[in-house]
């Protein structure tokens, strides 16, 4: 068919042609679009339209098929190494020649999206809203905190003999230092 028996063919048909026409398109475009998505069953909805899960997706999926190939890759070496041993001169000629050596290929390692994490924490003063913000370590501390203050280290001995004690369950000499066998203090954990 040439152009101007397609100007005639579109200029004959009733005008309820054409939208429908428009609206195929529409649904081809949405299916390429859902054939392009990669997406878990199990996704949360809100996951299933956001892009940058999208692309994380695509890109741990791919980075998963590198690693696969990557180990299929390292086997072939290994193949290759022990072949090489077996018949050193016969490799040296092949590589001299020039021939195939069935060494693996190298891979192009995919490269991670770029994703704004701005977007998805939140700088939001949440006491400000009165919602109280997750301080659960804050929280134990204030609660609790007369009775996590730092006990005497002499509270944990228990004295046998007048040179040695026992501290949490070891025998503690003169010798020895004061926080021996000790819990180390909040501060020194930071």
């Amino acid at each position: 068919m040439d152009a101007s028996s397609e100007t005639r063919l579109m200029e004959s048909t009733d005008g309820e042609n054409q939208p429908m026409e428009m609206d195929i398109s529409k649904v081809k475009a949405e299916i390429d679009e859902e054939i392009d998505t990669y997406y878990f069953e199990s996704d949360h909805v809100a996951l299933k339209g956001n892009a940058d899960y999208h692309a994380m997706l695509r890109t741990i999926a791919l980075l998963e098929a590198q690693r696969i190939q990557a180990i299929s890759d390292l086997d072939r070496l290994y193949k290759c190494r022990d072949d090489a041993l077996e018949d050193p001169i016969g490799f040296v000629d092949k590589l001299q020649r020039g021939e195939d050596l069935n060494l693996p290929k190298q891979q192009r390692i995919a490269e991670l999206p770029m994703i704004n994490w701005e977007k998805y924490t939140s700088t939001v003063d949440f006491t400000s809203l009165g919602i109280p913000k997750h301080l659960t370590r804050l929280k134990k501390q204030l609660v609790n905190g007369a009775e996590n203050e730092q006990k005497p280290i002499n509270a944990n001995f228990q004295s046998f003999d007048g040179q040695s004690s026992l501290v949490r369950g070891r025998i503690k000499e003169e010798g020895k230092s004061a926080t021996f066998n000790q819990l180390w203090s909040i501060e020194e954990q930071k």
